[in-house]
């Protein structure tokens, strides 16, 4: 395959570091996100027009004006928190989940037994919220738009109810008078970058995106690349980016961030020296970042360590003044702030992440 490379900015004292990579190889969404995952760092993230005339840029070289994908995609129905159920309880008599592009909450209709249906987020309805651990429910019988009705119950409860199994159904069948259709804690996830990046620019052609049932993104070099949802199955070339530093805005815990890093990049980052603070300044900066995120430091036996094997003995920190300080003799994890400095937290404490890839 032919590969055409970008190169970005960086400091004088590395090579120059690759940006986007062009890979003229006909491959579906995923097959594409395997192949920059293990040839580069990801499929590519745009996080401004500057990204997007870099790509445009590609568009007078000589592989043409065409299609390619980038990293955005939209992920299939989840539950509200991180914890995913398998049970699914749709109408599928009536066809639902529907899908004309704008219906992207379930209700539960309980003239139908409960049964959930797509519906717009921006409708008003009742809900159901659920309390602990070991879920309790409660009706709310007020009219909200689904996101009003999530805030309502992070405020008052825990969250939108999640519905685990057909018992869940029957309990809150109890509480719904009979026809009524309620929120639950179900939605299509919004649109999102592979890499992990948080999603505040965009590019999409007019009307767009409006495909039911398309939930990938390629951008036509053809015209100013400009984004259209398409078919993930679809086979077109595609963008992969190359960096050392991916910022994902998930929370997670210390572990769970470790985990997310070494199953979609290396490893939780590591960092080396100065260049590589101002690396991450950099990036955090550029992607709107203020609050912390974890990074591959820990404590091990009263000594701080990377979490990549090879980088146990890396003895370069960067602590903010007065850290690390074990604050409640809890603290045993290290974070990055956007200032570059870095700061020890609970381990069990959700923050931001910061892979190495």
């Amino acid at each position: 395959h032919f590969q055409l490379i970008l190169s970005g900015l960086s400091s004088t004292s590395r090579p120059p570091e690759l940006k986007y990579v062009f890979v003229d190889e006909l491959k579906n969404w995923t097959e594409a996100q395997r192949f920059c995952r293990q040839t580069y760092t990801d499929l590519a993230t745009l996080e401004s027009q500057q990204d997007v005339e870099a790509l445009n840029d590609m568009a007078t070289s000589d592989e043409g004006r065409e299609n390619v994908w980038i990293g955005l995609f939209r992920d299939s129905w989840k539950w509200v928190e991180a914890k995913n159920f398998s049970f699914r309880f749709w109408n599928e008599g009536n066809n639902e989940p529907g899908n004309n592009g704008t219906e992207e909450c379930a209700a539960a209709h309980f003239g139908r037994s409960g049964q959930w249906e797509a519906w717009s987020c921006d409708q008003h309805k009742a809900f159901v919220c659920y309390s602990g651990s070991e879920v309790t429910f409660a009706f709310i019988n007020a009219n909200m738009n689904w996101t009003q009705a999530q805030s309502y119950c992070r405020n008052h409860y825990t969250d939108l109810a999640r519905v685990r199994n057909m018992a869940d159904i029957q309990e809150i069948q109890t509480l719904i008078p009979s026809g009524q259709r309620v929120w639950i804690g179900f939605h299509r996830a919004v649109w999102m970058w592979a890499d992990g990046s948080r999603f505040s620019f965009s590019y999409w052609r007019s009307s767009e995106p409006n495909g039911p049932g398309e939930n990938c993104t390629s951008a036509d070099l053809g015209d100013s690349g400009q984004w259209e949802d398409w078919d993930c199955d679809v086979q077109t070339p595609f963008i992969c980016h190359n960096g050392e530093y991916i910022i994902v805005d998930e929370l997670k815990t210390w572990t769970e961030a470790q985990r997310y890093c070494r199953e979609n990049h290396q490893d939780l980052a590591t960092v080396t020296n100065m260049e590589d603070v101002r690396m991450l300044n950099d990036l955090a900066t550029s992607a709107g970042r203020t609050s912390r995120a974890w990074i591959g430091l820990h404590e091990d036996v009263n000594s701080w360590r990377w979490s990549m094997p090879d980088q146990y003995q890396n003895q370069f920190r960067n602590w903010a003044a007065g850290e690390p300080n074990n604050r409640f003799g809890r603290e045993s994890c290290g974070a990055f702030s956007a200032d570059g400095s870095w700061y020890d937290a609970s381990c069990s404490q959700t923050l931001g992440t910061v892979c190495f890839s």
